[in-house]
């Protein structure tokens, strides 16, 4: 081995590739496996970015696969691999700087709430000040003996003291009003952060933090009976090989979209990550959602994706595998996510494009 392939062919180790790997598929091969691992990880982590920026990123990304694919030298395969992985820092930078500025936004509005209390405070004192001063001006008026001198001294007075409550009185509503414009701005941010933080960046579903959560309390809450199903894109990594991940990522669109107008709204449709999809209907038989979950796995076959360009342009469907599982008694989010995966498996062994369920467990299955 050279000096130039050794190193070459520590990193390919370090990403579970053997030295029999690279030279069997030849360097520009191993690139395309590594940036096909570097995507899918990206479609999980990378976080949603305004003005479509992590699009822009899957793209870029998809360039360089072309690119390394057609690159022949190992110069040429250098200096790529470390464009593509630049490109990877700086996009989790933005993301991490725009993250930090969420942050200190929202600490500016409570500084703001700090600085108005003590404001608030200091303010309350020089008002009392002021009372107590007029009130003792009030008192010597009671020694004039001249009527026409304490009249006029008391009209004069009386206005002081109103000027004062009246100036008190704006201040207070000033300040009141912008704070609540403040909080106002605070808590929209706040709203759209929790959405952002529970949605999936790609479909804008459910994401699988909040999915494993809400099934976790409904498990728990024994008044509560729910239907799980597990939905899975047929042959999902052959669509990305053949066509590209822009493409691959309209189809996890659209099987999304899809999904998300079969169930009513007090059902959840979740990604959990790559092609994989679950939904939790609410107060349904396993039955009723087995009938629903065909038509839509019939709606979603029907659907026909446009890939390519020219001479080059093709037609393609997509299907998908269902496995349906009804939650039972001392079941456990883990349990049922097992008859439901199980349920899944099945679909595919029989050919897939179908919905298969997994029947209620005996008491002894929980058990064991």
């Amino acid at each position: 081995m050279s000096t130039v392939d050794r190193p070459a062919h520590s990193r390919f180790i370090g990403l579970g590739l053997r030295p029999s790997d690279v030279s069997a598929a030849g360097l520009p091969a191993v690139f395309e496996v590594f940036v096909d691992e570097l995507l899918m990880l990206v479609d999980e982590i990378a976080p949603q970015m305004p003005g479509g920026a992590d699009t822009r990123f899957r793209e870029q990304l998809d360039g360089y696969r072309t690119r390394l694919a057609q690159e022949q030298t190992a110069p040429g395969l250098e200096r790529l691999s470390t464009e593509c992985l630049t490109g990877c820092r700086n996009f989790f930078e933005r993301a991490e700087a725009l993250h930090n500025e969420q942050h200190r936004e929202i600490g500016a509005v409570i500084q703001l709430l700090r600085d108005t209390l003590a404001a608030l405070a200091g303010d309350g004192t020089g008002f009392d000040k002021d009372l107590l001063l007029s009130a003792d001006r009030f008192a010597a008026l009671l020694e004039l003996d001249e009527l026409r001198t304490l009249k006029r001294r008391v009209t004069d007075e009386a206005e002081a003291l109103k000027r004062l409550v009246a100036e008190r009185q704006q201040t207070r509503d000033e300040t009141y009003e912008a704070l609540a414009n403040r909080v106002q701005v605070l808590e929209s941010q706040l709203v759209r952060t929790r959405e952002a933080a529970s949605l999936d960046g790609l479909t804008q579903l459910t994401n699988r933090q909040t999915f494993d959560r809400t099934l976790e309390q409904w498990t728990a809450d024994s008044q509560l009976r729910f239907v799980l199903a597990i939905v899975d894109i047929d042959g999902f990594k052959a669509i990305n090989d053949q066509h590209g991940h822009l493409t691959g990522d309209q189809v996890l669109i659209s099987v999304a979209r899809t999904l998300a107008r079969s169930v009513r709204s007090s059902d959840m449709v979740a990604r959990l990550g790559g092609d994989e999809f679950a939904l939790l209907a609410l107060d349904a038989t396993v039955r009723q959602f087995e009938a629903r979950m065909c038509r839509t796995v019939a709606k979603i076959a029907e659907s026909r994706f446009d890939a390519g360009e020219g001479e080059e342009r093709c037609l393609f469907t997509v299907t998908v595998s269902c496995g349906v599982s009804e939650l039972s008694a001392g079941d456990t989010a883990a349990s049922l996510m097992q008859r439901a995966d199980e349920a899944l498996y099945g679909a595919k062994h029989r050919g897939k494009n179908r919905v298969v369920v997994k029947s209620k467990p005996y008491l002894r299955d929980l058990l064991a």
